[in-house]
């Protein structure tokens, strides 16, 4: 570890988390336990988010194909783009992202518009 391009607070949670992994996994589980009744409910949100985005990438587009469907449901005429802007910003998506959320909106709406076809006939 190059320790001249860190914060004195990065090296401390640096150092902090290579204690907790070294621990065997019964006292990484209470220091978990601890941590979380330490900590508010917004924060308590926040982590889970964190930790299931890292685990299983894939929770966090289900999420955002949930968020376009409500969108396109609630006003088909929108465009791809549109929507898919209103969820980058809704969802604090990173702006280096927006293609893949726009391919994704395209995806979505197609998907929307073939069911609601479908259920016509």
């Amino acid at each position: 570890m190059n320790e001249t391009f860190y914060t004195k607070e990065t090296i401390k949670t640096i150092e902090a988390v290579e204690i907790v992994a070294s621990l065997p996994i019964v006292y990484q589980m209470k220091f978990i336990d601890y941590l979380f009744r330490k900590l508010d409910e917004e924060s308590k949100k926040l982590w889970f988010d964190r930790v299931a985005s890292l685990t299983h990438p894939e929770f966090e587009w289900l999420e955002i194909e949930s968020f376009m469907e409500t969108c396109f449901l609630n006003d088909l005429t929108r465009k791809p783009k549109d929507v898919a802007v209103v969820c980058m910003n809704e969802k604090n998506i990173d702006p280096r992202r927006k293609s893949q959320v726009i391919k994704l909106a395209q995806k979505v709406k197609k998907r929307i518009t073939t069911r609601l076809r479908y259920k016509k006939k």
